[in-house]
């Protein structure tokens, strides 16, 4: 993990406004918060804001829990991430071994699938989630198994401010299309790993409107297919 000088430090030549602190996957959730408790200082004295992303052991809900309820409670967070990994790992679902692209089991995909859900879900049932302070709070870091997963968490939209996937494009550049599946994804996460220095042998315009026309490669249309998925759920979701 970098030490907060390190990430200041290119947090000004990136010229960011938020920094995301350590976190820890799979060990007590006291290890993030502490942690986060010892890099926040330095951070926000240097005029950033701080991105928190709560991690507990395999299987300890209660720890996410408790981890969110101290990030909502400190002043000086202004962003919390559900990720990928926190979600699965508090409802015990254990992340295995694979090779890229390797496809999962059936089970393993559906549970992670429903992990966020499960893990609002939880907040709600203990009356997080209706309180202000959880009011556009959260950040959704990655999605799970499939684009309906915005669908999926509509009751909770009023708490999610913010949410990031490279699924849409990384999706289509390997000939994948978000489809009519109840997750929107048939085939589960696309487990390869992102190349993100991938370069399209074409000039991509992801505006170009039709999105659909014989004048642009395959993989093209493809990526203008699943962020035309994305943007008409989005869409149908506003409230």
């Amino acid at each position: 993990m970098y030490d907060s000088s390190k990430l200041i430090e290119m947090a000004n030549k990136s010229k960011a406004d938020c920094i995301v602190l350590s976190d820890y996957p799979k060990q007590p959730w006291s290890v993030t918060k502490n942690k986060a408790k010892e890099m926040i200082p330095e951070i926000v004295d240097n005029g950033f804001d701080t991105f928190y992303v709560p991690q507990s052991e395999l299987g300890d809900m209660d720890g996410l829990i408790r981890s969110i309820e101290w990030a909502l409670d400190h002043s000086l967070i202004k962003t919390i991430g559900l990720s990928i990994l926190s979600c699965p790992i508090a409802c015990g679902v254990n992340e295995t071994a694979h090779t890229d692209g390797a496809p999962r089991s059936e089970t393993y995909r559906m549970q992670r699938y429903l992990s966020r859900y499960k893990v609002f879900r939880e907040l709600e049932k203990r009356g997080i989630t209706g309180d202000s302070l959880a009011a556009k709070r959260f950040h959704c870091l990655g999605m799970m198994d499939g684009p309906n997963e915005i669908d999926l968490l509509r009751p909770y939209h009023k708490n999610i401010d913010s949410w990031d996937s490279s699924a849409a494009v990384w999706c289509g550049i390997n000939g994948i299309r978000f489809d009519n599946s109840p997750t929107g994804l048939a085939g589960g996460k696309f487990e390869k790993e992102v190349d993100f220095h991938y370069s399209p042998p074409y000039k991509v315009d992801f505006h170009y409107n039709p999105p659909y026309n014989e004048y642009h490669p395959s993989a093209h249309q493809d990526v203008l297919w699943n962020i035309t998925f994305i943007e008409n759920l989005t869409i149908t979701n506003k409230y």
